[in-house]
């Protein structure tokens, strides 16, 4: 990995950070440096040592990304060849098959199934709740309409029941 030294870390916990960073494990550091597992984890306490780790895991993806990239675009190339290919119309339909396949899902009847399932779960979900917000407001319609029951503290106190309860308390309990 190519980074920059740095001046706060001797040239073990560099390593080790370069290590870490492409993702050994502690123990393996450990080992590799004739070190014990305790100073490598004493040092992951050290702000310069963690920056260290992130740069090198940061370096170590910056590579993945651009081998990645390269990886691609070759086989980008290699399917647009074999796609060109006129001598042979059935690999060719072959590997377009197969590379849309590789960003298409699968949509079967199943799935169709599932949506329906889901979308008639949402619709019950939304029925139920409107039905207990619609038993709320009239519970607490009930409960204006006997006011003249209540003192003010205790109209307020059965009002938070009725909200509290989300539409579980029956008329005769306000009574």
């Amino acid at each position: 990995m190519a980074q920059k030294k740095s001046k706060k870390l001797n040239p073990k916990q560099v390593l080790a950070a370069e290590m870490l960073g492409q993702g050994y494990r502690q123990k393996e550091v450990a080992e590799r440096l004739n070190l014990r597992g305790e100073t490598i984890s004493r040092w992951t306490t050290l702000e310069p040592f963690r920056q260290a780790i992130d740069s090198a895991s940061r370096c170590l993806l910056d590579e993945i990304t651009v081998d990645t990239i390269k990886l691609i675009n070759k086989c980008h190339q290699a399917i647009l060849r074999a796609l060109e290919n006129d001598e042979a119309p059935i690999h060719s339909a072959s590997v377009a098959i197969r590379y849309l396949n590789t960003f298409v899902r699968p949509y079967t009847v199943y799935n169709k199934l599932a949506e329906v399932q889901k979308s008639d779960e949402t619709n019950d979900k939304f029925a139920e709740a409107m039905s207990q917000i619609t038993n709320i407001v009239k519970q607490l319609g009930y409960l204006k309409s006997s006011n003249s029951v209540y003192t003010d503290e205790e109209y307020r106190e059965k009002a938070e029941q009725v909200v509290r309860s989300w539409g579980k308390i029956d008329k005769q309990y306000l009574r």
